[in-house]
This record gives C-alpha cells, sequence and structure tokens, in this order.
C-alpha cells in the first residue's frame, strides 16, 4: 500500500514541521538547530549551465524512449519533452525569485528531514491501526522550507504515486 505509506510520511513530517512551529519543543531548540538560509537555500542552487541541462534533459528523454516500459505515458510524450526543455530556461532565469520564496517567509520555515523519503523512515500500526511513520538519518535535519521538505519526502515515488495521488497527499 504505497499511497498508505506516503500518507503516514507527510502525516509524519506535518507533525514535525508542526510541532516545531507551535513553539512546542524546548526553548532551546532553536539555538541547537537555527534556520541558516543560505545552507538550506544551497539545495535549490542550479550549479550547471543551462547549455548543459538542455544536454541532460535530451539524454534523459533519449534514455526514456530507448526504455519506454520503464515510465509512465504521459512523460514518453513528444509534447512533455518539448515542454520539459523549454521550461529551462526559465526555471534557470527565475532561479533567485523561487530561492527567496521558498526561504524568505518565517511561514514556510520549519523543523524537518529534509529526505524523508520511504528509505529513511520507519513504520508501525497504532492502536487504531493507522500507519505512522517515524524518521531515520537525521544526518541534515533542520529548519528548511516545506516545500523542501515535502519534495524530498515524494522524490523517489513511483510515477503512479505522482500522477494519481499527488494532490490527495498534499
Amino acid at each position: 500500500e504505497p499511497v498508505e505509506h506516503y500518507k503516514a510520511i507527510l502525516r509524519g513530517l506535518a507533525n514535525l514541521s508542526g510541532t516545531h512551529r507551535a513553539g512546542k519543543l524546548s526553548p532551546d531548540f532553536d539555538k541547537t538547530f537555527p534556520f541558516n538560509r543560505e545552507q538550506a537555500s544551497a539545495v535549490f542552487a542550479i550549479r550547471t549551465p543551462e547549455e548543459k541541462l538542455v544536454q541532460r534533459a535530451n539524454k534523459m528523454f533519449d534514455f526514456v524512449a530507448r526504455y519506454p516500459k520503464l515510465f509512465p505515458e504521459n512523460v514518453r510524450t513528444p509534447e512533455f519533452r518539448e515542454q520539459f526543455i523549454s521550461d529551462i530556461p526559465d526555471v534557470v532565469a527565475a532561479e533567485q525569485r523561487i530561492r527567496e520564496v521558498l526561504y524568505s517567509n518565517a511561514e514556510f520555515i520549519a523543523f524537518a528531514h529534509w529526505n524523508a523519503n520511504i528509505d529513511n523512515c520507519w513504520f508501525l500500526r497504532d492502536a487504531k491501526g493507522e500507519l505512522q511513520c517515524g524518521f531515520m538519518d537525521w544526518a541534515n535535519a533542520g529548519q528548511i522550507s516545506v516545500a523542501q521538505s515535502v519534495s524530498g519526502a515524494i522524490s523517489g515515488a513511483e510515477p503512479f504515486i505522482w500522477n494519481e495521488h499527488l494532490d490527495e497527499l498534499l
């Protein structure tokens, strides 16, 4: 039941981040885990020239074309490839604004696990039978953009999760 597991992960992240934002952690918590905007936003820095990104995208889509059974239909279409590649310059141009939106508003920042993907989680059922989630590998946990936390949690999800359940999970 992968959808149930991703729901448990996102509930766990929401509980963790919500507890932090509500001030229900130790008063020393923010001193121990301060928000470092530069460090947190560096994750989204584009370090590759636009031309190289376009080359890599074309290689990726060539791979998709060679092995179509590995990918959902919606990412195999020529229209998707064209749109994806044509969006690269816009994303590169908007990089600073994106980072500003993600990291300049304190309401979007909370303590979270930056990579709460399914391989960094453990699961158990509570007394009511609801699946609960705990997190492992806390090396880079800290105050980060909630969007970064959510994207890290679902980044490895199978395509059907993204295609059929994304709105439900969010």
